[in-house]
């Protein structure tokens, strides 16, 4: 009787199976070696996704090959018993080993009764996730490191405006605000949200945070607990009050009809008769001394040298509203972070600017009238942040100033109670915030002539709007 040998019968199957477990250790090793790490670059004709896919691909066509192989001889082993088989079992056995649908069907026929063929086609049905299985484990996901060559940037500013923006007050009546500020106030009031009001930031990554430049002990903690920028701005900033308590109403009986009178200490007030169901009105009110108890000590400090403060009176519904509200110089403080090329922000607690009068005594300016923006062309406004960040150096105020520090002296005066108080110090000129007097009063005079200032009514009868 001639020889058979197992293993030289199925060289072919074996060498097979033997690619098969090489692929597998391959493409685990790969993916092993570049877990965690930035894809590689491999030039435009490959990537590690195509290396992956190629791979997978061969795996599965030596799996196929194999099974097919496999369930091609158990069909003569099928019919080796003494038992007799249904000739149809041939059919099975052949269409199972050409597809995953012919092994579907013959997995009823094998079960419980041969489990070598029950193995192969269950592998046949399987190996079409081979591709799916390698992709996934393949899965790239965002990862973000420090760039040792790369600079982003955030602009911010310390003192406005660089230049320009409105003509000096000489003379007392002369200046005024420029053509191009005029234009800015009006845009920001009217599309505040616009392409010409977007902070443009410097990010070549899309990506970038930037180093905390140390809290403010009386800012909350967990506005820092993050990495992101802590920085500061000029700004603007606002404080409105309900004043609604204080509105008085009146009925005036005429030869014609009967009108309500709803009036505010300030003289502000609006008739209203049978024919209005909605009636606003807004007046700029310099002094706020009208509001007696309401004038708190943070609506005072908002208000004393604010670009503006305005009343609003408004008959739409009831109750009636009233409020009044106040645009002041500020500095303002924001965490920051860019990501996806977008901006995000988180404001922390804001400072009112205050007056900035070298070598004055605060009674100089402590008058019986109650004076405000419009009425200073020689007082700058200015705040000074704290800690300060020098080089390395973390400042607070009494500490030391490294040398060769740029400093200023500062002699700031504070108006939040109805007295004066001022400080007086030293303190590095990069934490200094500034808005120019006049400059101040330039926007202070857009504000209080050409945008709080108007009249709105909606007449039943005749469905007119007016202006």
């Amino acid at each position: 009787m001639e020889s058979c040998y197992v293993f030289r019968t199925w060289a072919g199957e074996t060498l097979t199976i033997a690619c098969a477990i090489g692929l597998v250790a391959s493409i685990a090793g790969i993916l092993a070696v570049y877990d965690g790490k930035p894809v590689p670059d491999w030039g435009g004709d490959l990537n590690l996704n195509a290396l992956i896919a190629l791979l997978s691909t061969v795996l599965r066509a030596l799996l196929v090959v194999t099974v097919a192989q496999i369930i091609s001889q158990r069909k003569w082993d099928w019919f080796s018993v003494t038992s007799a088989r249904p000739l149809s079992d041939i059919q099975r056995f052949d269409y199972g080993s050409r597809g995953a649908y012919g092994a579907l069907l013959l997995i009823p026929t094998v079960f419980l009764k041969d489990f070598v063929t029950l193995a192969a086609a269950v592998v046949l049905l399987l190996s079409f996730l081979v591709g799916p299985f390698a992709q996934q484990a393949n899965g790239a996901a965002p990862c973000s490191f420090p760039s040792a060559t790369l600079n982003a940037s955030l602009p911010f500013a310390h003192t406005v405006p660089g230049s320009g923006g409105y003509v000096p007050f000489t003379g007392g009546s002369d200046g005024g605000p420029t053509t191009d500020l005029v234009a800015a106030i009006l845009s920001s009031v009217v599309s505040p949200y616009g392409i010409e009001n977007k902070i443009r930031t410097s990010c070549p990554t899309g990506n970038c945070t930037f180093s905390n430049l140390g809290p403010r002990p009386e800012l909350e903690k967990a506005f820092f607990d993050s990495n992101q920028s802590m920085h500061s701005t000029v700004g603007v900033c606002n404080v409105c009050t309900n004043v609604a308590s204080s509105v008085t109403s009146k009925i005036e009986s005429t030869e014609w009809s009967n009108n309500t009178i709803h009036s505010l200490p300030s003289g502000l007030n609006l008739s209203v008769g049978a024919g209005h169901f909605e009636v606003s009105t807004m007046k700029p009110t310099p002094d706020l001394t009208w509001m007696g108890s309401l004038l708190t000590d943070t609506v005072r400090e908002a208000s004393r040298w604010a670009y503006v403060n305005a009343t609003l009176l408004n008959i739409a519904s009831t109750p009636i509203t009233a409020s009044v509200c106040s645009l002041y110089p500020c500095t303002r403080t924001y965490k920051s972070f860019i990501k996806g090329s977008e901006l995000h922000e988180w404001e922390a607690p804001s400072s009112a600017m205050r007056l900035q009068i070298g070598g004055a005594h605060h009674e100089e300016i402590d008058l019986p009238t109650y004076r405000n923006s419009l009425s200073n062309t020689e007082y700058s406004y200015t705040t000074r942040r704290e800690p300060c960040r020098v080089g390395p150096w973390t400042l607070y105020a009494g500490g030391f100033i490294p040398d060769g520090t740029a400093t200023a002296e500062l002699q700031l005066f504070d108006f939040t109670h109805e007295k004066y108080t001022f400080e007086n110090m030293t303190w590095p000129e990069q934490c200094i915030y500034r808005q120019p007097a006049e400059f101040v009063k330039a926007v202070a005079m857009v504000m209080n002539d050409d945008i709080f200032d108007g009249y709105f009514g909606k007449s039943v009868q005749l469905g007119a709007y007016r202006r």
